[in-house]
């Protein structure tokens, strides 16, 4: 595939020679009141400074219903795994 570029409905849509997207945006999406509304967007037009956005005055509401971020789980990392083989032998007299 050769590199392409196209109008589209935000502006050009570029590809490279792998079929890649050339500065994509994407848009974060929340479902609020059985709706889903935009929160916020990564990318820009331009490769240079890609950066999450979020929309003011559009919360994101949480699975808990709230606005605010929960603290979530801290869940540890540093495992320790012990394997211990046991060789059993039985005789029948």
């Amino acid at each position: 595939m050769k590199t392409m570029s196209l109008e589209g409905q935000t502006g050009r849509l570029e590809f490279t020679d792998e079929g890649d997207r050339l500065n994509p945006i994407y848009f974060i999406k929340n479902k609020q009141v059985g709706v889903l509304e935009v929160v916020g967007f990564h990318g820009k037009k331009a490769a240079e400074a890609q950066n999450l956005n979020f929309v003011k005055d559009r919360p994101i509401i949480w699975p808990s219903g709230l606005t605010e971020k929960p603290d979530g789980l801290k869940i540890s990392t540093h495992l320790e795994v012990t394997i211990s083989v046991v060789r059993v032998c039985l005789f029948a007299l």
